[in-house]
């Protein structure tokens, strides 16, 4: 006999509605003709989720989506942290509140120019994006730019560690 592959593998038990109960039955039959279409439309009709506990607070995997999320918002807050009470403090708070509020419309306008071009030349990487509009020289700028960005904040966390 052989041995089983899935060895430490977990399998739960999924509750299914009746229109994916009713696909994968048919997806059983031997004589179904169309099983790519059946397989597209359980696909469609019903994707399997875990419950929200599962998704919130499971291990997360390398380049997963709560992940990426998490990474995104930690650098976004800590920028924010540092730069926002000292700029208040160095313009006075209403013409501070004045500049904030002209960074956050101007971050809402290109993220909305950034969606906009995302959809019409559809792709879902900004990298992409780049390389669509300006070309080979354009995206080797956006590597260049990340590079020097992830660096700086690698150094001002090596600052602000040494500081304690």
């Amino acid at each position: 006999m052989a041995e089983n592959s899935n060895e430490g593998t977990e399998l739960k038990e999924v509750k299914l509605n009746s229109k994916s109960e009713a696909l994968i039955q048919k997806l059983d039959k031997p004589d179904s003709l169309c099983q790519g279409t059946i397989i597209r439309e359980a696909l469609a009709i019903d994707k399997i989720r875990r419950s929200w506990w599962d998704r919130t607070f499971s291990k997360m995997e390398a380049g997963s989506m709560r992940g990426s999320i998490l990474t995104l918002i930690a650098t976004s807050i800590g920028a924010g942290v540092l730069t926002l009470p000292y700029l208040c403090k160095m313009s006075g708070f209403f013409s501070g509140l004045l500049m904030i509020t002209t960074g956050m419309l101007a971050s809402l306008w290109s993220l909305y120019l950034l969606i906009a071009s995302a959809e019409s030349l559809n792709t879902k990487q900004y990298y992409q994006i780049c390389e669509k509009t300006g070309g080979r020289i354009l995206g080797l700028l956006f590597h260049m730019a990340v590079f020097v960005e992830q660096s700086g904040a690698v150094i001002g966390y090596q600052i602000i560690s040494k500081g304690r």
